[in-house]
């Protein structure tokens, strides 16, 4: 069943207001089937929309949304062409032409709202309802143990206190920025919103994605980022790759990534403001996306001094965050979340691609490290393939596109190229330089931090997460969970989808966990009876409850005409 758009207006149905908008709601929270039960202005009826039937979606009126550095929004670069002749530069200029299945915008299903009442869970946002606030603040690079392993840190023993955290956090497959940013914004696997790599190839239009050009909504536009699909909410997005294209729709506002680099100040800056603007109701949903962490991980390594440090650099942001929401008296009103995109390892050993391959046989080589893909030249992928394969290279995996794990969740994909190659932790495949051929073209051996790799079977793949506010339990802690099930959280959270079937919902104070029920005091149940039993006994209380009012309403007839 798919999202809706559209507001809800709840009127009384009776002559007590108050009594016909607490029918209403309990209507909705008990018989969620029976949502048409409610009585909805005409007009909020004629405006919904649904995002089965629309690829788009007008903006609100009052929403006025802007994107800074507007310029930015359409370079130069995508003027160029990514072709066999001219491949250096690796632009991204993929033309509007679109396969049908890419046209196709997938949403995560979500459960029991019924098609005879096209709107979505958003009772939230009215007098009787009130939404929380939600920051979601995406900490790039963030390994499980980060946190952990610091013992001069303020604010997180704090958080972990007052709030919730989850030890291990695992990413999508491969673990890599830009399939688990898209992740997280849709609640969907690689395979189905298509980004499916940081580098791939689109074999259709000869052009290839890379983190350094991506700003074309095509490679995006398979799928809706929650901060569309909560417009309503009106969203605020500062860094987050992505935020600027035009995707279904806009924020209300965003400001395109730039690296930060140790700009910390300006971040703090950039929270402030978040919670002021929460206390005045300008907006509901405020997204960040913070990268120090990963960069210092990539070149120096998962355990250097440097990495350390930028912990606890981070550390002392979110204790200043967490003093502002203190300062502004908002702290049950809105919630917080950080969550990461994956984790990092230190390398091992390189594989050089070029010692098995014969470079005449390849036409394109998209990526590196952990996770490379293969376009053979016409009718050479059998030689590569085997050529690979029988190397039997030490940490080396190699896939044909069709035998590739269903646990990958990429098989769907057309972009996937017809060889994959993947390897075990700390082995990374460093590529040819051949121009024109291979992207991206850097050293591998340059940086100590790599990522990229199976989270089921390389635990420092995985990252953690951690949360606070109103909708929280406090100082409790989830040994597990998978990153695909954050957006639905989010949503719950924004009033927009219910806590059926959250697979996170022990998180939320509102839950009770079966640990936590088995430290109650024992109650003693009485035995229920059969159902047969049951229904006998019930039939047979109506039986009597009606002889007997048949028996008084006789009586009373035979006394009037007496």
């Amino acid at each position: 069943m798919p999202y809706f758009f559209g507001s809800i207006s709840i009127e009384s149905h009776s002559k007590d207001s108050d009594v016909g908008v607490l029918e209403a709601k309990t209507v909705f929270q008990n018989e969620h089937g029976k949502i048409q039960s409610f009585i909805y202005e005409k007009d909020d009826i004629k405006e919904t929309t649904t995002r089965a039937n629309s690829d788009e979606t007008s903006e609100d009126e009052d929403s006025n949304p802007e994107t800074e550095e507007e310029g930015d929004s359409k370079s130069a670069s995508e003027e160029k062409c990514k072709t066999k002749g001219n491949k250096s530069d690796g632009t991204d200029c993929r033309s509007d032409e679109v396969d049908e299945d890419e046209e196709k915008r997938v949403t995560k299903p979500t459960e029991s709202i019924e098609d005879s009442a096209p709107i979505k869970y958003e009772i939230c946002g009215t007098k009787e309802v009130e939404c929380k606030k939600l920051l979601i603040i995406l900490a790039a690079g963030m390994r499980h143990d980060y946190f952990d392993r610091e013992k001069r840190l303020t604010a997180f023993p704090r958080i972990k206190e007052q709030g919730v955290v989850i030890d291990q956090v695992k990413p999508v497959f491969p673990s890599n920025t830009f399939p688990n940013l898209y992740s997280l914004v849709t609640g969907l696997y690689p395979e189905d919103h298509g980004v499916i790599n940081d580098y791939f190839y689109d074999k259709k239009h000869k052009v290839a994605f890379t983190p350094e050009h991506y700003s074309h909504a095509n490679w995006w536009k398979k799928a809706e980022p929650i901060w569309v699909t909560a417009k309503k909410r009106k969203a605020v997005v500062y860094w987050w790759p992505g935020c600027e294209l035009e995707i279904n729709g806009r924020p209300f506002k965003c400001t395109p990534y730039k690296d930060i680099g140790d700009k910390s100040d300006e971040v703090v800056e950039r929270l402030k403001e978040i919670v002021e603007n929460f206390k005045e109701d300008k907006y509901s949903l405020a997204m960040m996306y913070y990268d120090p962490i990963d960069r210092q991980g990539e070149e120096a390594g998962p355990n250097s001094k440097q990495t350390r440090r930028a912990v606890r650099k981070f550390d002392k942001i979110l204790q200043q965050l967490l003093e502002k929401i203190e300062y502004e008296k908002i702290a049950d009103e809105m919630n917080v979340i950080v969550v990461s995109d994956h984790g990092m390892t230190e390398k091992k050993e390189i594989i050089k691609l070029e010692d098995h391959v014969d470079e005449n046989d390849i036409e394109i080589i998209a990526g590196d490290g952990a996770f490379v893909m293969i376009l053979p030249e016409k009718g050479r992928e059998t030689k590569v393939y085997e050529q690979l394969r029988q190397a039997n290279v030490k940490g080396l995996n190699v896939y044909l596109r069709k035998k590739l794990k269903d646990e990958f969740h990429l098989k769907k994909s057309r972009l996937l190229l017809p060889i994959i190659l993947t390897t075990d932790e700390g082995y990374l495949i460093e590529t040819p330089n051949i121009k024109g051929t291979t992207f991206p073209v850097e050293e591998v051996e340059e940086k100590e931090g790599h990522h990229g790799f199976d989270p089921e079977e390389e635990p420092d793949m995985n990252t953690f997460a951690f949360a606070f506010g109103p909708d929280f339990k406090q100082n409790y802690t989830l040994e597990s969970a998978d990153q695909i099930d954050f957006y639905d959280l989010f949503l719950h959270l924004l009033g927009m989808k219910e806590d059926n079937n959250l697979e996170l919902k022990k998180l939320l104070a509102s839950s009770v966990s079966s640990e936590e029920s088995s430290e109650e005091p024992p109650t003693t149940e009485t035995e229920a009876p059969e159902p047969s039993e049951a229904a006998s006994t019930g039939d047979n209380i109506g039986s009597l409850v009606k002889s007997s009012f048949d028996l008084i309403f006789a009586s009373l007839i035979a006394r009037y005409l007496l």
